[in-house]
């Protein structure tokens, strides 16, 4: 999911010019791509009964599925 969801920002970004392109075109057009359904998140997080891990609770529960974000 997060390494899918980096490559959809970096295409994104393959024309975006330093000093042409604002930091605002961007967001907008990173926000379109989550709206849009391109990239994907975990659903659904439970923090109160997910396995602890050393950094802590990730929320992962065995009924944790990745989805589309226009899911």
């Amino acid at each position: 999911m997060d390494l899918h969801n980096n490559e959809v920002g970096i295409q994104y970004c393959s024309d975006c010019y330093p000093g042409y392109t604002t930091d605002q075109t961007i967001s907008n057009g990173i926000m379109q791509l989550l709206l849009n359904g391109e990239m994907k998140y975990l659903d659904p997080l439970d923090f109160d009964i997910s396995p602890y891990w050393p950094t802590g609770l990730n929320g992962i529960t065995s009924s944790t599925a990745i989805k589309w974000t226009n899911q």
